[in-house]
């Protein structure tokens, strides 16, 4: 009987810490302990700013600085090029392809290059003639 007295006691001091630590009800686990709350990873400052380099949009960076959204380059003069890329691309496919390339995510970025790229293989002095 005393023992059911004393946890009689005790339980509104319990009830004032756990009001000042911001416990709640749902938050307490089965087991009597408290559960921790899921970290949302992508709510990150860091990741935030990842996201949103990787799409080419206007980010801050570590330093605080503003960096600009990504922009296509202007052409240089293609006369003496042998690809005549200014010929057979136009302005506008140039910006279509370049919107499509920066709406992907990482993993498409990836195949992207692995698909549009050769692989060559590295020179070694074994190869070369002597």
């Amino acid at each position: 009987m005393a023992t059911a007295n004393i946890d009689q006691e005790m339980e509104p001091a319990l009830n004032q810490n756990e009001e000042l630590l911001g416990i709640t009800p749902s938050r307490r686990s089965p087991h009597g302990g408290v559960s921790r709350k899921r970290t949302d990873r992508s709510s990150w400052k860091q990741s935030v700013r990842k996201i949103q380099r990787q799409s080419g949009k206007v980010y801050k960076n570590t330093k605080r600085e503003q960096m600009p959204k990504r922009s296509i380059v202007a052409l240089k003069s293609c006369r003496n090029c042998k690809f005549k890329c200014s010929t057979n691309i136009s302005e506008i496919e140039r910006q279509i392809i370049f919107d499509n390339f920066w709406t992907l995510d990482d993993d498409g970025k990836k195949h992207f290059y692995s698909k549009t790229t050769k692989k060559s293989r590295e020179r070694t002095l074994s190869d070369s003639c002597w």
